[in-house]
């Protein structure tokens, strides 16, 4: 039988951005309150938590392949190429200023 856990999430975050064809970063920020006071078993809650959504993300995968939404997605042409451009803009300038420069 398995234990039973509950934890107040002020805040969270999730950035899943892809780096390759086959490769990509996920990204999970936290604020929680500790009421357990436990470490340990902060750490064994989040890993188990990341372990199961890194699982989740990867069997959508298969499902994407060959979908309505990846031919939405695939579509070739100049309003296409234009929307990929201006997104592509857009992720350049929000990291322009949220990662630091060194």
């Amino acid at each position: 039988r398995t234990a039973s856990f509950r934890l107040v999430l002020q805040g969270m975050r999730l950035s899943v951005r892809p780096r390759s064809d086959h490769s990509g970063q996920i990204v999970l920020q936290a604020e929680t309150i500790d009421e357990v006071q436990f470490e340990w078993a902060t750490m064994l809650f989040w890993r188990a938590c990341a372990s199961r959504i890194i699982g989740l993300i990867a069997r959508m995968q298969d499902r994407f392949e060959g979908s309505i939404l990846q031919s939405h997605y695939s579509v070739d042409g100049q309003e296409a190429d234009a929307q990929r451009a201006h997104f592509k803009e857009v992720k350049a300038n929000i990291d322009s200023y949220c990662i630091p420069r060194r």
